[in-house]
């Protein structure tokens, strides 16, 4: 299955000359609603327990263990972990993200590129996100009431679910994003030396860089722009000198003067 991820010239070339991704950290991303639709839809599933509840005792502590954390955000936010996540879509030739993102796109082979990452499919609509939040939760629940002891002291094994409650939290989307179609790479970082900043506009986004294996790469596409030709033969010719020359670059056919 092929995955698409829109960009600039700029980050077309550094991505084939470095072969690397990189990850922005979520609170910097377009939709400014990351991870609190995801958290949100949390908190919903943990007032439906909370008001179901369940007379096993484990389950009641790791309950009150989510409960209490994820309803600390600035506990979160203090903490120094921080989510960093790489944007790609199903959808190939999309011209609203052509427009959106940038006049380049790499297409990826996913079964390839989940072996260095882990990929996780948007939920979009209102039952997607209520189906998704009570299955995740359920499973982390399950995990940690089996890693916690009486006094509510939580294990590693639970500690790394919790985790995870977190990271997939990153795949709940606002509905107004579906036509994008994202799958999304998620990385937990604690913010340390190893991120990096760009400027946009004015600020700094903080990001991280995550080596990936060239075989992935299935073709380059170019958008639709004015020297759509051109462009096209600048990066087969990057693509030689990288020897790489075996990708091919496909022009797109969407007849759209940019």
């Amino acid at each position: 299955m092929s995955l698409f991820h829109y960009t600039d010239i700029h980050a077309i070339q550094s991505i084939l000359t470095n072969r690397e991704f990189w990850f922005t950290h979520i609170n910097f991303m377009n939709d400014k609603e990351e991870l609190k639709t995801g958290l949100a839809e949390i908190v919903d599933w943990l007032e439906i327990y909370e008001l179901v509840g369940y007379p096993d005792a484990s389950k009641n502590r790791a309950f009150d263990f989510i409960n209490g954390l994820i309803r600390d955000s600035t506990a979160l936010q203090d903490s120094g972990y921080a989510l960093f996540s790489c944007s790609f879509s199903c959808s190939g030739d999309s011209l609203s993200q052509w427009r959106a993102y940038g006049k380049f796109a790499i297409e990826l082979e996913r079964s390839v590129l989940r072996d260095g990452f882990e990929l996780y499919d948007c939920v979009y609509t209102k039952e997607e996100k209520y189906a998704a939040a009570h299955q995740l939760g359920n499973g982390v629940l399950e995990k940690i009431a089996g890693d916690i002891s009486a006094d509510g002291t939580v294990g590693p094994n639970g500690l790394s679910e919790y985790g995870r409650l977190l990271v997939e939290a990153a795949k709940f989307k606002n509905a107004h994003f579906a036509e994008e179609q994202e799958v999304r790479a998620v990385l937990p970082e604690d913010l340390n030396s190893d991120v990096s900043f760009r400027v946009k506009s004015d600020y700094l986004v903080p990001y991280v860089k995550k080596t990936f294996d060239i075989k992935a790469i299935k073709a380059i596409h170019v958008g639709p722009t004015p020297n759509q030709e051109l462009s096209q033969r600048s990066i087969e010719t990057l693509l030689k000198t990288l020897g790489l020359a075996d990708i091919p670059v496909i022009a797109s056919r969407i007849p759209f003067r940019s």
